[in-house]
C-alpha cells in the first residue's frame, strides 16, 4: 500500500486498519478495491508497531480498548483480524469471550457501530468456524444450571471459591480452567479423589463435587451435564453482531495454496456492508465501493440454515423447535462459505465456492506438480524416521517425506541432517504447556511410542541416533 500522501490519488478510499500486524490484510483490500488512504492503524506488539511506523505514514491508535471512536474521521473501510489465539486449533480454545484475546472483536464491533463504514473486512483462523463464543443465552442457561445444582445440594457459583489446600496452587490467566476443576485434577493426580467430599465452596458453603454411580464428578460433568454446552460459535458471534448493526455479509474460507503459497493454511474472510445504503452519504470515488452500494440488498434463494434471534442473542434452526415451539438453537460449526442477509444465513452457491483465482499473477501452488505442503501440526512429529530407541515415531508420513525432498545445498553435517530429517511440530498450547519436561521424560515418551511435542523434540536434539 502506498502510504506517501503526495502520491495518494484523490480517489483513494479512507481506511481504518485494526489489529494491523504488518498490514497484510490492508494491502489485500487495496489490491481488491484500488487505492486506499489509511486514516489510522492500530496495534500494540513491538514488532508490528515498528513495521507500521516505518511503512505507514499514519498514526497508530495503540491499545484498541482505550480508543474513542467518536473522535475518528469518517472512513469507507474498516478492516482487521481480531486476535485468533483463543480460537485457534493449536491453542487452548478459550473462545471468543470477555477476557480472552479473541474477545477483543467487540472493540472492532464498536468501531463499526460508530463509524458506519461502507465495507467491513474481517479475517481469522479456521478455528473461528467452531470455537465457542458467549451470548445472552449463556447467562440464561447458567442461571438454569445454578438452580438445578442448588436443588441437588451442589455449588452452582459462576466462580466457585475452594478452600485453601496445602500443595495446590491454581493457575490464572486466559485459558485457565475453573479453579474447582483445577483442584479436582490436582486431587486425581495425587490420588486423593477419595477426599473430594471434604471440599465445599467458601462462597456458598455447598459441596464442589458430586458423587454419582460410584465416582466423583466435577464442573460440567455434574448432573450429567444438564444445561451446559455451546450456544454460539465465534463466526456466529461476528455475523450476529453485524446483523445487529444492520449489515449483510458473505464469508469465504480460503487455503493459502489457493493464492500460490506452498501450504494449505486455511483462513476465513468476512466482507460486510450496510443492508440499507444511504444515498445521501456518498462513498469516496472508489468505483467498486460505489458499485457495491448500488447493488441493493441480497436476495438469496432457498431456505436459510440459520436465523438470528436478536432477543436471545443466538442463531436458531428455522426448521426445528421444541415442544413449546421455541426455535432450536443452531450450535453446529459454521460452513466454510456462506451468505448472511437480514439476519438469515444461507450456504454459498456452488459456483462461488468453486470459483478459480482470476489474477493471472497468482498461480495455485498445487496446479503444476501437485506438491502442496500442508501446515504442520504437533502430531506430525518425524514419522517413519528413526527414533531414539530405533523405533519409528508415530505421526504423518506425508510432510516428513516432503521435507526430505528439500535438499540442503552443499555438504551438510550430521547435526544439520538431524534438523532436516526430524520435523519440528507446531507448538501446541495444550500439549507443550502440560508435558514440557527434561530429557529423561522425553526419552521415555519416545521409547514407549508416545506422541512427542515440541519440547520433547527439542530435548532430544542432542541425543545420538
Amino acid at each position: 500500500m502506498d502510504t506517501n500522501k503526495e502520491h495518494t490519488p484523490p480517489s483513494a478510499a479512507p481506511l481504518l486498519s485494526l489489529f494491523s500486524g504488518y498490514g497484510g490484510l490492508d494491502m489485500g483490500v487495496e489490491q481488491a478495491l484500488g487505492p486506499m488512504r489509511p486514516v489510522a492503524v492500530c496495534d500494540i506488539e513491538p514488532g508490528p508497531t515498528t513495521i507500521l511506523a516505518a511503512h505507514w505514514n499514519t498514526p497508530n491508535l495503540g491499545d484498541i480498548t482505550h480508543v474513542d471512536w467518536r473522535g475518528m474521521p469518517q472512513v469507507d473501510v474498516v478492516c482487521g483480524g481480531s486476535p485468533c489465539q483463543s480460537m485457534s486449533l493449536a491453542g487452548l480454545r478459550a473462545g471468543m469471550k470477555h477476557g480472552t484475546r479473541s474477545g477483543l472483536w467487540s472493540y472492532q464491533c464498536d468501531a463499526i457501530e460508530t463509524l458506519r463504514p461502507a465495507l467491513v473486512v474481517w479475517e481469522n483462523v479456521a478455528g473461528s468456524l467452531s470455537a465457542v463464543a458467549s451470548s445472552q443465552q449463556d447467562l440464561n442457561v447458567a442461571q438454569e444450571r445454578a438452580r438445578a445444582l442448588a436443588e441437588h445440594g451442589l455449588c452452582g457459583c459462576m466462580e466457585p471459591r475452594p478452600p485453601m489446600v496445602d500443595g495446590f496452587t491454581p493457575h490464572t490467566g486466559e485459558g485457565a480452567a475453573r479453579v474447582d476443576d483445577q483442584l479436582f485434577d490436582w486431587l486425581r493426580a495425587h490420588q486423593l479423589l477419595g477426599e473430594a467430599g471434604r471440599y465445599q465452596c467458601t462462597r456458598c458453603g455447598l459441596p464442589l463435587f458430586e458423587h454419582a454411580n460410584g465416582q466423583w464428578l466435577a464442573g460440567d460433568a455434574r448432573l450429567d451435564g444438564v444445561h451446559t454446552g455451546c450456544t454460539i460459535r465465534a463466526l456466529g458471534r461476528v455475523l450476529g453482531d453485524l446483523a445487529n448493526l444492520g449489515y449483510d455479509a458473505v464469508w469465504h474460507a480460503m487455503f493459502a495454496s489457493d493464492t500460490g503459497a506452498p501450504h494449505k493454511r486455511l483462513r476465513v474472510f468476512v466482507c460486510a456492508w450496510p443492508h440499507e445504503h444511504n444515498p445521501a452519504d456518498p462513498t469516496a470515488a472508489n468505483a467498486r465501493l460505489a458499485r457495491l452500494a448500488s447493488l441493493g440488498p441480497m436476495r438469496p434463494e432457498g431456505m436459510p440454515f440459520a436465523t438470528w434471534d436478536r432477543d436471545r442473542d443466538v442463531w436458531c434452526n428455522p426448521m426445528g423447535g421444541d415442544l413449546f415451539d421455541e426455535p432450536a438453537i443452531f450450535t453446529d460449526p459454521w460452513p466454510k462459505h456462506g451468505i448472511m442477509a437480514e439476519g438469515r444465513a444461507w450456504l454459498a452457491p456452488a459456483e462461488w465456492v468453486n470459483q478459480p483465482v482470476h489474477d493471472p499473477g497468482l498461480q495455485p501452488a498445487g496446479s503444476g506438480n501437485g506438491m502442496v505442503m500442508y501446515t504442520p501440526k504437533a502430531t506430525d512429529a518425524a514419522s517413519d524416521l528413526p527414533g531414539v530407541s530405533g523405533r519409528p515415531l508415530s505421526g504423518s508420513t506425508f510432510l516428513a517425506t516432503q521435507v526430505r525432498l528439500l535438499d540442503f545445498p552443499g555438504r551438510i553435517t550430521n547435526r544439520q541432517r538431524r534438523f532436516r530429517d526430524r520435523l519440528l511440530p507446531t507448538p501446541s498450547a495444550v500439549y507443550d504447556a502440560d508435558k514440557a519436561g527434561n530429557q529423561a521424560t522425553s526419552r521415555h515418551r519416545a521409547h514407549t511410542g508416545r506422541q512427542l511435542g515440541l519440547s520433547d523434540v527439542v530435548n532430544l536434539m542432542g541425543e545420538e541416533q
